[in-house]
């Protein structure tokens, strides 16, 4: 908690971060997350992120994969970001310079509440492995699927989404989102 950039750099192959809670990330800088990697050759994958709370952050975001990385399993995380800056994006995930080598991301059964953008596919490709279940709470823009054209990202009316997904404008059932009790 309370870091300057991001809550946990990490690059690895096989690795699972579970229960984590990172709260108050980016309190100087963003274009960073609670949990955020930069890979731009193959060196990392397999890395699975499950049950972990991010929140407090008004320009961090949640769970970011930046560029490349291969075979991501994302599921059971609450992103809580109270997003008031540019940021701000629950879950973003980004394929770069390896958009010809297609790689799969598995996105489900999350949660993205109060963030500027709960959801952002960039060059994930659809039947490349599993975004459904996830459920997007009061977010200026609950999804976006956008594909590399020319070296730029372009938004892609398409869903990349498996299965279905839920957007809701206020607090769907939780007993209090804002003293972290979401049962």
């Amino acid at each position: 908690h309370d870091t300057p950039h991001a809550g946990v750099l990490f690059g690895s192959w096989d690795s699972v971060f579970e229960y984590n809670e990172v709260f108050r990330f980016c309190t100087v800088s963003n274009d960073m997350g609670a949990f955020y990697s930069y890979d731009q050759y193959d060196r990392l994958g397999n890395i699975t992120f499950r049950y972990n709370l991010m929140h407090s952050s008004d320009e961090g975001d949640g769970i970011y994969f930046d560029h490349d990385h291969r075979d991501m399993k994302i599921y059971g995380n609450i992103a809580y970001l109270k997003s008031t800056g540019n940021r701000g994006y629950g879950y973003l995930y980004k394929i770069g310079s390896q958009a010809k080598n297609p790689q799969s991301i598995s996105c489900y059964n999350n949660v993205a509440i109060a963030c500027n953008r709960a959801y952002e596919f960039v060059s994930a490709f659809p039947g490349e492995g599993k975004i459904a279940n996830n459920v997007a709470i009061n977010s200026k823009q609950p999804w976006r699927y956008s594909v590399i054209r020319d070296g730029k990202a372009v938004v892609v009316p398409e869903s990349y989404a498996s299965g279905k997904t839920m957007a809701y404008t206020e607090n769907p059932g939780f007993v209090d989102i804002e003293k972290l009790d979401f049962r």
